[in-house]
């Protein structure tokens, strides 16, 4: 479920999100991913793209 989603002034789109197993940044085409039951961090996507 998207959470926030935004446009900066220079038009990179911002989104957070939260799954069921983690909370999700992703900020142009780069995703970070925290686990959601622990909170630890738990990498980066670099290929998602926020629609």
């Amino acid at each position: 479920m998207v959470i926030k989603k935004s446009e900066c002034k220079n038009g990179t789109k911002v989104a957070f999100e939260e799954t069921n197993y983690y909370f999700k940044l992703t900020v142009g085409n780069k995703t970070w991913y925290w686990n959601r039951d622990t909170g630890e961090y738990d990498g980066i996507s670099k290929s998602n793209v926020v629609s």
